[in-house]
């Protein structure tokens, strides 16, 4: 066990970020690894010692949508300290189902903060199991979670479906679904991708239902080139959270669906092939207005949320998303997805506007709410 005596006598914080050398070592990142540096044993061996009791533990891989977090290395460190007084736990590296287990097998009454990367191509028991976790967290106030795939399975059930109903959550205060398209792979035609983002309404409402007493939320939404089903995606989120206080959006358009082969004999502009796939030119400029995001725009997008407690909204949209882009679009794209900050002013609902990222004027600086 670690031991709190001897060299690092007030220990209750580790966090950890385990480097990996290249891309060429990515078949030994699914392998555990012991952390070997780790001492069993720091206290001197004449006098009496005490075990180590953890409050914030992070553990990382370099690469983590490469690697994962399994039993053994979760056994490895339930062993070295206790961990049933941890506030915070971050595991930024993909949690396999056997390591889920574990975690399911102990209890963590003090957990206020919890990080946890889903593992790549789970099934419903799966996140069965990880929505199970989440619910025995009594104090539980911010939630990150990463790589939670809604093809698979809904996080919320549709408030719609008594039979699908569950108690909420009200500890939550602090939300993210985090987005990253690294993760999802590259858009193949035939293929289901991954989908981190928010389709409908529904949705949003099983979600808003699930965790009522949300302060802060960052999550992905579906665009369709500003039609009423995504109004009303934008809208769904005002009145299902309202406690919200700063929103964190991305925009993301989805990869042009290709339905039947181009007419050849069409003279329309947006009816000949585009070159790629069986994708038309008017695919590609649906897919470029959905990937557009202008300060009008984004001045619209908070309108419609319209949350009573709504104080500051961040969006930006999604250059490419899942859809593998060529050289010669990619400038036009990173162009048109621009990031916005908008604030309120007052409560007569004026708002202040700034454009930030890589497009902002002054620099390419980013920025993150919290």
């Amino acid at each position: 066990m670690l031991r709190i005596e001897g060299l690092a006598p007030n220990l209750r914080e580790v966090r950890m970020l385990q480097m990996r050398p290249s891309y060429a070592d990515h078949q030994s990142l699914s392998e555990p690894r012991a952390w070997d540096w780790l001492p069993t044993d720091i206290g001197g061996r004449d006098r009496k010692q005490q075990v180590t009791s953890l409050d914030h533990l992070e553990l990382g891989v370099f690469l983590a949508f490469l690697s994962r977090f399994s039993e053994g290395e979760f056994q490895y460190w339930n062993g070295l300290a206790d961990l049933s007084a941890l506030h915070t736990l971050n595991l930024t590296t993909v949690v396999d189902e056997r390591a889920l287990d574990r975690l399911l097998s102990l209890r963590f009454p003090a957990m206020a903060d919890l990080a946890l990367r889903c593992t790549t191509k789970p099934s419903t028991v799966y996140f069965d199991k990880a929505k199970r976790f989440i619910r025995g967290l009594p104090r539980l106030r911010q939630l990150n979670l990463m790589n939670w795939d809604w093809h698979v399975a809904p996080l919320a059930a549709d408030p719609k479906d008594a039979s699908g109903s569950s108690s909420p959550i009200k500890t939550l205060r602090s939300l993210q679904l985090d987005h990253n398209p690294a993760d999802q792979g590259n858009y193949v035609r035939n293929a289901q991708p991954t989908r981190l983002s928010l389709a409908s309404t529904s949705e949003i409402m099983g979600l808003g239902a699930l965790f009522p007493c949300l302060e802060t939320l960052t999550l992905s939404i579906h665009r369709s080139r500003g039609d009423c089903n995504e109004v009303a995606r934008y809208r769904a989120l005002g009145s299902s959270f309202p406690r919200l206080q700063r929103l964190a959006l991305v925009l993301e358009p989805l990869p042009p669906q290709p339905r039947e082969p181009p007419n050849p004999e069409s003279t329309a502009f947006e009816d000949r092939p585009a070159g790629w796939a069986e994708l038309t030119n008017g695919h590609i400029i649906s897919f470029m207005a959905n990937s557009a995001l202008d300060a009008k725009l984004a001045r619209q997008i908070f309108k419609a949320v319209a949350s009573p407690r709504l104080e500051t909204m961040m969006v930006k949209a999604e250059a490419g998303g899942m859809f593998r882009v060529g050289p010669a679009l990619r400038p036009w794209l990173n162009e048109l997805a621009r990031e916005w900050v908008v604030d309120r002013v007052n409560w007569k609902g004026e708002v202040r506007l700034r454009k930030i990222g890589r497009n902002a004027e002054g620099g390419g600086g980013r920025q993150r709410m919290v």
